[in-house]
C-alpha cells in the first residue's frame, strides 16, 4: 500500500533537491555544467514549498489571529532575505530562508535527514570522482600547506561541509550511534584534514564527536541544564557577534595582531573590510578578492568571519533577525534540556567568529531549526523528545 503524502515528506523532497543542486552548483567543479538548470530547480523547490503550505492549511482545524500575523512576518522576512542576498546568491539564498520558514512546524531531525543524504552524496562522489580523475581537481600551495581540492572549487569546502554534516548526523542518530560510527566519522574527518589542511572545521568536528561520545556514554538525551549554563548559552548568538565586531574595530593593535597571527590573518581582513566597506541596513554589492581571483592588480581581502561578512554583505537588518532566531532556538533547546543540540549550537556560534557559512542552508542544516520562532499557535514543542519536534496541540 503506497504511503500517504505528508507535509513533512513534501518538504523533505524540496530540501533534498535544493541542497543536492546548490552544493553541486556553488561548491564543486560541476558548477559550470549546472547553471542552465538553476531556474528549473528553483521553480521546483518553491513549487513544492507552496504545495506543502497549501496542503497543510487545507487540513488545519483552526487558524488563530496570531498564526496569520506570524505568517505575514514570515513573508516579510522572505522579502528582506531577497535584498540581503541580492548581491551574493540572489534567489538561491532567499529560497533557503523559505525552506527554513516552511520547517517551522516540523521535527528538526526529519528535515535534517534529507540534508544528510544530499550532502553525503556530494562529499562521497566528489572524493571518488576526483580520485578517478573524472572531475577536475587541483592542488593549492598555501602558506606552507599543500591542499587538495578533491573536486571542490576550494580545498576548505569539504571540511566545512563535514563539520555541519557530522553534527547533523550525530544529532539525528541520538543514542543509537555506535562505536564503529564514531571511528568512521573520526577517520573521515582526519582524511579530509590531511587532504585540505583546514584546521578550524577539523577541530570543531573532532570536538563534536568527543562531546557526543561522552553524552552517549550517559545513555541519555535530555539533561537538567544549570541556570548558569543557560544564562551563558542563551545569549551566545548575541554576545559573540557583538564581541567579534567590537574586537575587530576597537581592540588594541598589539592584541589584534597577536590574535590575527593565531587565526591565519582573519582578524585584520575583517578589520580592513569594515573600514573599507562599512555597514549598511540592507547589505551592499561587495566582490571579495579570493586567492583564486588574485592578480598583479589586486590583493586578497576575503572576510572569513561569518558575523562580519554577514553585516557587510547582507546588512544589519537581516543579520540581526537571523541572530535573534538562533537565540530563540537556543532558548527553546536549553529549556528542553537537549544538551547535544545545545552544544552543537554553541560550536556553530564559535565557528562563525572565524568562518562564514552558518547562514547558508547548503552548509548548515541547523538553520532549519530557526523557523520554530514562526511556529503557529496550533503547534507546541514536544518536551518529551528532541527539539524541534512539534506536534499538534491537543
Amino acid at each position: 500500500m503506497p504511503k500517504k503524502i505528508t507535509g513533512t515528506g513534501i518538504l523533505q523532497v524540496a530540501i533534498f533537491i535544493y541542497v543536492l543542486f546548490v552544493e553541486a552548483h556553488l561548491l564543486t567543479s560541476f558548477n559550470s555544467y549546472l547553471g542552465k538548470y538553476r531556474l528549473i530547480i528553483l521553480i521546483s523547490v518553491i513549487g513544492l514549498v507552496v504545495f506543502k503550505e497549501i496542503y497543510k492549511y487545507t487540513r488545519a482545524v483552526k487558524v488563530y489571529i496570531s498564526d496569520v500575523v506570524k505568517f505575514i512576518l514570515a513573508v516579510v522576512l522572505v522579502f528582506i532575505s531577497y535584498f540581503a542576498f541580492k548581491y551574493t546568491y540572489g534567489v538561491l539564498g532567499m529560497v533557503s530562508v523559505l525552506l527554513m520558514l516552511s520547517a517551522r512546524d516540523t521535527d528538526l531531525k526529519s528535515v535534517i535527514k534529507p540534508f544528510l543524504y544530499a550532502s553525503g552524496i556530494i562529499i562521497i562522489f566528489m572524493i571518488i570522482f576526483s580520485k578517478l580523475h573524472i572531475i577536475s581537481s587541483y592542488t593549492l600551495w598555501d602558506t606552507g600547506r599543500v591542499r587538495n581540492s578533491m573536486g571542490f572549487l576550494y580545498p576548505a569546502y569539504p571540511a566545512h561541509i563535514l563539520f555541519f554534516w557530522v553534527s547533523g548526523y550525530l544529532y539525528v542518530r541520538g543514542k543509537k550511534v555506535t562505536s564503529l560510527e564514531f571511528i568512521g566519522l573520526f577517520l573521515t574527518n582526519l582524511y579530509i584534514y590531511l587532504q585540505a589542511y583546514t584546521k578550524n572545521p577539523f577541530t570543531l568536528t573532532l570536538v563534536v564527536i568527543l562531546i557526543d561520545i561522552i553524552i552517549v556514554s550517559k545513555k541519555r538525551t535530555n539533561f537538567q541544564l544549570s541556570k548558569l549554563y543557560k544564562a551563558i548559552t542563551n545569549s551566545l548568538f548575541l554576545v559573540l557577534p557583538t564581541f567579534t565586531v567590537w574586537f575587530v574595530n576597537y581592540a588594541p593593535m598589539n592584541i589584534l595582531v597577536y590574535v590575527n597571527n593565531l587565526v591565519n590573518g582573519r582578524v585584520l581582513y575583517a578589520r580592513e573590510g569594515m573600514l573599507r566597506y562599512g555597514v549598511h541596513l540592507l547589505g551592499q554589492n561587495i566582490h571579495f578578492i579570493t586567492r583564486g581571483s588574485m592578480n598583479l592588480f589586486n590583493t586578497y581581502d576575503y572576510v572569513d568571519s561569518g558575523y562580519v561578512q554577514s553585516l557587510l554583505q547582507s546588512g544589519v537588518l537581516y543579520t540581526v533577525i537571523i541572530l535573534a532566531l538562533y537565540t530563540f532556538l537556543m532558548v527553546k533547546v536549553n529549556r528542553q534540556g537537549d544538551l547535544l543540540l545545545s552544544l552543537i549550537l554553541v560550536l556553530i556560534a564559535v565557528y562563525n567568529m572565524f568562518d562564514p557559512n552558518f547562514m547558508f542552508l547548503w552548509f548548515n542544516p541547523f538553520l532549519l531549526g530557526c523557523g520554530v520562532a514562526f511556529s503557529e499557535k496550533a503547534y507546541v514543542l514536544n518536551l518529551k523528545s528532541n527539539i524541534v519536534n512539534v506536534t499538534p496541540e491537543k
